[in-house]
């Protein structure tokens, strides 16, 4: 666990990602309200209660957690990405809550408080390890006697329609790259669950449970076609490959998944399945 771990996910999440996620910050997390809500009711935290937010990013999860728990409780994000953290903050300074705190690190090789926290949480921000093990080793050392390591992540992407079908889409204009190493770091690394359960027992959780949680869901922000088209190129696959496409191929890109998504178009506009694992893992 050297100084470099990770060094690919940290300038990313810097440099490219973060600051496009301050500008969606809006629209992500209504997006992703329903899978949130799931994500706490699984949690099942309780008033005082004090938890470590991990990959918190704009904090969104950390405000729901700070909700539930309380002023007697607290709430620590962490993350590597400073431009989310800085947002994260701000939201946080205008809603007045003073039992939230922020740190930027990674996780993998931050110096937790050891027994600190009850439990330890993260709404998609654990996937991204260089060594999963090891992180989760990390985590573990930060949690409590009986506390409990509670996340939610994304199912294999061909379980995952609102990342295929754009990207198919997307691949009648764009030179499409190779699938990536199994388990590598990114969105989908922890989408084996068996993979992901060896992982979390070589860190030293016990009582592995992995639940796989799918929902149909509008497919962008308000759900209509337009604005869902919009969103995929935006977030997931496409929006890398678009990164450096010059504005004819966006637009041809855009028609193509508009033309795609129609399909799954109906009087809530268009919803998709969303699909993921609920994990908890134990102390």
């Amino acid at each position: 666990m050297g100084e470099d771990a990770n060094a690919d996910q940290i300038e990313y999440w810097n440099e490219v990602s973060g600051p496009k996620w301050v500008a969606m910050q809006e629209d992500l997390d209504s997006q992703l309200v329903p899978l949130m809500e799931a994500l706490l009711e699984f949690a099942n935290a309780q008033p005082g209660d004090s938890i470590l937010d991990v990959g918190c990013g704009c904090g969104a999860s950390t405000l729901a957690f700070a909700e539930i728990v309380g002023a007697e409780g607290r709430v620590e994000g962490l993350d590597v990405s400073r431009p989310m953290l800085d947002h994260a903050r701000a939201r946080t300074t205008a809603a007045g809550l003073e039992h939230i705190s922020f740190v930027q690190g990674d996780a993998q090789v931050a110096e937790l408080a050891q027994g600190g926290y009850d439990h330890v949480v993260s709404r998609f921000g654990i996937m991204f390890f260089d060594d999963p093990a090891a992180a989760f080793a990390n985590l573990r050392s930060a949690l409590k006697p009986g506390g409990d390591l509670v996340f939610i992540c994304w199912r294999p992407i061909t379980e995952n329609p609102w990342m295929t079908i754009p990207a198919m889409a997307a691949a009648q204009h764009l030179e499409m790259p190779g699938p990536p190493e199994p388990n590598a770091p990114g969105p989908f690394g922890l989408a084996d669950e068996l993979y992901t359960r060896g992982q979390l027992e070589s860190g030293g959780f016990t009582d592995v449970t992995i639940e796989p949680f799918t929902l149909k869901m509008h497919a962008g922000p308000g759900g209509s076609l337009e604005a869902s088209a919009e969103f995929s190129t935006k977030i997931g696959p496409v929006s890398a490959l678009l990164r450096d496409a010059d504005q004819g191929t966006v637009a041809k890109v855009k028609a193509s998944i508009v033309k795609a998504l129609r399909a799954h178009e109906g009087e809530d506009g268009v919803k998709l399945d969303f699909a993921t694992w609920l994990v908890r893992a134990r102390v």
